[in-house]
């Protein structure tokens, strides 16, 4: 193995040597070229060239010695002296052509236009123009005046009563009046006192599902509130949208229409849409002593309170703020005709349902926009507000007063707070000793306010992370039990949410291979086992007891 490793190293370094003196041949070959074609002798400069290549040679080895160079380079710089020698003696140097010189040409700067001297008269052609903003025909001729248009320009308020046949969706464009016998009709279905009155049943969660007739669109952009109408012969529930409507699901005419299907018969309404209001629908509060008629008072955003009656024939008119400082919510109490108004400069407006249609009294009370309030079931001088400040604050009505400096916001009964903007709170409705709010810190809080103060109970982390274009998720109670709040939820497949109070756990959901998309707002009927969500497409989603008929 040794041998033939040597034999390959012996054979490597003869072909190196081979080449070594092929390369010194051709060099003494090109040498003797050059000396031919330049006509000198060859003895004489052979001569020549060894005289110049040993005296310089020593000069070279004195000098590397000199300067402590290694042999290498001592070869190497002697070797580039003989070659400088030697074109010296040839005057290759001088025959040998210089590379051309680029010149550098600078870019040319535009031209700057000079302006013209003031004292010097140009004659320039007349500009063009437009004949028709001259008031000028093709021909030069003068068109006649038009009279003025005025721009029609959107009231920012609807003032008055507003009538339902004026406002109504399905009759405002139609020919005939078979609109409006429809509307009357589906009024009258809502005030039928003869009608079989529905059995109040207990609340039982596991036993709801959704039918067939207890789902449909009412409106046509995002339902911002929504509650159950208290009649005691109809099961009706009223939505409002961000763009001023209004809706309405009979879900008892509804179950009638499924049932007689054989006839055939698809006139009679039973849902309606209406437009008293310009922008969004903040707040719809049902007067539950109205059991025969379904009242309602409904507040907007553009600072107007409208009371809803089946018997009337309009929205009429209860109270009227300034249209400069958003209406952003309300709070009610039939049995005292208070209104207290929540504003978006953080101010509260009180009035009364009784006196005139404009508040007395204006406190300020948060820093920023109050996004809910809400007046105690039970005890009807507490008021609870939220704001986007992030804090929840509790009043008493009959102690609230003013600062004396009018930006300070008033001292509240007790203060809590969450991480980011509060949008809603709900008292319990049978005792109102438990308060539920919800926040964009994706949580829900349960405090107890049975001593008027604010004492949390528990943190119910929940993603509440809506987005734009959907509606702020806010838990509901149900009017018949404390046991647990019901509430929209973010997970797919989408579902309606059940809380137990003691243990804040989802104990239960309701879904349905029709429920496909967020429900964010919540209702429960205040005597049927019912619970309906709405969501950000106009639709509302009725899930009924399954022993339940409605007739």
């Amino acid at each position: 193995m040794s041998s033939a490793r040597q034999t390959r190293r012996r054979s490597a370094r003869l072909t190196r040597e081979t080449e070594t003196d092929a390369g010194t041949d051709s060099r003494s070959h090109l040498k003797q070229e050059v000396i031919e074609d330049s006509g000198v002798e060859p003895d004489t400069a052979v001569a020549a060239d060894e005289e110049t290549t040993s005296s310089k040679s020593s000069a070279t080895a004195a000098s590397a010695v000199s300067t402590g160079m290694s042999q290498y380079e001592a070869e190497r710089l002697k070797t580039m002296q003989e070659n400088a020698a030697f074109l010296a003696t040839l005057g290759i140097a001088e025959l040998t052509p210089k590379p051309p010189q680029i010149e550098k040409t600078k870019p040319k700067s535009k031209s700057k236009r000079k302006s013209l001297p003031a004292n010097q008269e140009y004659d320039l052609l007349p500009k063009r123009s437009s004949r028709r903003i001259k008031g000028l025909d093709v021909d030069g001729t003068p068109l006649p005046e038009d009279p003025a248009v005025e721009q029609e320009t959107r009231p920012s308020q609807i003032l008055g009563d507003v009538e339902y046949i004026s406002c109504v969706d399905d009759v405002a464009d139609s020919e005939d009046d078979s609109g409006s016998a429809l509307l009357k009709e589906f009024l009258a279905g809502m005030n039928d006192k003869d009608g079989k009155a529905s059995k109040a049943h207990k609340a039982n969660v596991k036993a709801l599902t959704l039918k067939d007739w207890s789902h449909a669109r009412i409106l046509r952009t995002r339902i911002t509130s929504v509650a159950f109408l208290p009649s005691a012969t109809n099961v009706v529930a009223m939505v409002g949208d961000k763009s001023g409507g209004v809706g309405l699901f009979n879900l008892t005419a509804s179950c009638k229409q499924s049932i007689a299907r054989d006839n055939d018969d698809e006139s009679a309404w039973t849902t309606a849409s209406f437009h008293p209001f310009l922008s969004n629908v903040s707040a719809i509060h049902p007067d539950a002593s109205s059991t025969n008629n379904g009242r309602a008072l409904l507040s907007g955003y553009e600072g107007v309170v409208r009371c809803f009656d089946s018997e009337r024939s309009a929205f009429t008119e209860v109270m009227v703020y300034p249209e400069d400082n958003m209406l952003a919510s309300t709070a009610v109490c039939f049995n005292t005709h208070a209104l207290v108004g929540c504003h978006a400069d953080g101010r509260l407006s009180f009035g009364d349902l009784r006196a005139g249609k404009a508040p007395h009294e204006w406190i300020q009370c948060h820093d920023r926009k109050i996004a809910h309030g809400q007046i105690n079931p039970q005890r009807h001088h507490i008021l609870v507000t939220t704001s986007l400040d992030q804090s929840v604050k509790l009043w008493d009505l009959r102690m609230i007063k003013p600062k004396r400096s009018k930006s300070t916001a008033a001292t509240p009964l007790s203060k809590g707070s969450h991480g980011k903007s509060v949008s809603s709170a709900a008292f319990s409705p049978l005792t109102g000793n438990l308060l539920v709010t919800s926040s964009l810190d994706n949580s829900f809080r349960l405090w107890d306010v049975s001593s008027d103060t604010l004492e949390q109970r528990q943190r119910i982390a929940h993603n509440n992370q809506t987005g734009r274009w959907v509606s702020h998720i806010k838990p509901s109670w149900d009017p018949k039990s404390e046991d647990y709040f019901v509430c929209g939820s973010m997970d797919r497949p989408r579902k309606l949410q059940i809380y137990d109070v003691s243990s804040g756990v989802e104990t239960w959901y309701l879904r349905d291979e029709e429920l496909q998309s967020i429900a964010p707002l919540t209702a429960c009927h205040p005597s049927l086992n019912m619970i309906c969500g709405a969501n950000s497409s106009g639709r509302v989603y009725a899930f009924v007891d399954k022993n339940l008929t409605l007739e």
